[in-house]
């Protein structure tokens, strides 16, 4: 028979744990979807405005690209998890291979718009679509938050082991500059200190 301090720990931990989860994966992630999607709808707004301001048409490629990226975004925005960005990244170029890609398309339509500050515009606006989104996917589930862990850590054991690889990578260097110079002076020209 369990004891009634151990089945009391037990059951408060297992209410602990539907209380956490219920924060997390219902609420927390209610609010962070409506933020997320708030935003997207700002930054659309913003490109409408900016096109009318500059007289573009709304029909232009570059103004249709975006716009439906936005759109895109906003209607899924609850089904973006890491595991659906790294499918469709990995496979998405396998399954559309006669279609460019949106980037291509992106940039040879921002070419055709009339002025450098609205070519200026529409890369930043693409810009910081695509970051809000990757920060959203990053921080918006367990699952992303563990894989921006897993590259942080990754990026500074690269950084650590590449500042070890350089120094003795100098230091080899710093040898066999030395030793060139030691055989240049004793045959008399640096030609012979690579025999």
């Amino acid at each position: 028979m369990i004891a009634p301090e151990l089945s009391a720990k037990i059951l408060l931990v297992a209410f602990s744990l539907i209380v956490l989860y219920w924060v997390y994966f219902i609420e927390l992630r209610k609010t962070i979807n409506t933020t997320f999607r708030t935003e997207l709808f700002k930054l659309r707004a913003e490109l409408f405005d900016q096109f009318r301001a500059e007289g573009i048409s709304y029909e232009h490629e570059a103004h249709l690209l975006l716009r439906s990226l936005i759109n895109g975004l906003i209607r899924n925005t609850d089904v973006l998890h890491p595991v659906n960005l790294i499918i469709t990244i990995l496979l998405g170029p396998r399954i559309r291979k006669n279609e460019l890609d949106v980037e291509s398309r992106l940039n040879r339509a921002v070419e055709t718009l009339p002025g450098q500050d609205i070519k200026h515009y529409v890369m930043k606006l693409h810009y910081r679509v695509a970051v809000r989104t990757l920060l959203f996917v990053a921080f918006g589930s367990v699952t992303g938050f563990l894989c921006v862990l897993a590259l942080f850590f990754r990026a500074i054991i690269i950084k650590v082991f590449r500042h070890k690889h350089t120094t003795v990578k100098r230091q080899v260097y710093e040898v066999g500059l030395r030793d060139i110079e030691r055989r240049a002076e004793r045959y008399g020209s640096k030609d012979w200190a690579f025999a």
